[in-house]
């Protein structure tokens, strides 16, 4: 994922252009509870993969916990970056689903960036989030193949699913802190003008 690097570019991005970080308030929140049920079934998943819960359930409720991103990202779609959000989790989505629930993984610029114990655990099929990619991995080309590596601060290895994510929310929040949404109607929403 990108979102830590998103982050830090939009502040960035944000404080050089002076952008009036109160803005905030105006970040999308029509069904912003669904969005937090994300991040709460994740939280739950992380206790339970601690505990020795299955691991091929905490795969399948990992990748459908995504789910609960669609209402927030189609009731809020008139937001700039909105389509590339729903885009990027579609297409990782899609990948997870035809590939044993788990993202797979260039396994040459993995072996760059993990250790040789990540490495080998992945392999032999126990990390819960990635597999490593072979000759039955189902559109590869959906899976995290794009290499980022030193001097790249932190290296990984990112989908084309990620890379849309990144773009999208960085879209949607600097045009946010730029105060393109300060004008909304009654429901809080963009109006069908803009």
């Amino acid at each position: 994922q990108l979102i830590a690097e998103s982050i830090l570019f939009v502040l960035i991005f944000s404080m050089i252009k002076k952008y009036n970080f109160s803005n905030t308030e105006f970040f999308p929140k029509k069904y912003i509870t669904f969005p937090l049920v994300f991040v709460v079934i994740n939280v739950g998943l992380f206790v339970a993969a601690k505990t020795g819960a299955s691991p091929v359930q905490i795969r399948i409720l990992h990748m459908l916990s995504f789910v609960f991103f669609y209402p927030y990202m189609i009731k809020n779609h008139k937001y700039t970056g909105m389509l590339f959000l729903i885009a990027g989790v579609s297409l990782n989505l899609l990948v997870m689903y035809l590939n044993d629930f788990r993202m797979p993984i260039d396994p040459y610029y993995y072996g760059k960036i993990a250790s040789q114990n990540d490495y080998a655990l992945t392999k032999a099929g126990y990390n819960l989030y990635h597999s490593l990619m072979d000759e039955h991995t189902v559109l590869y080309v959906l899976g995290d193949t794009i290499p980022l590596m030193k001097p790249y601060p932190f290296p990984k290895v990112v989908s084309i699913g990620d890379i849309l994510i990144g773009i999208g929310f960085s879209a949607l929040s600097i045009t946010a802190l730029r105060g393109d949404y300060n004008e909304k109607n009654e429901e809080g929403e963009i109006s069908d003008e803009k």
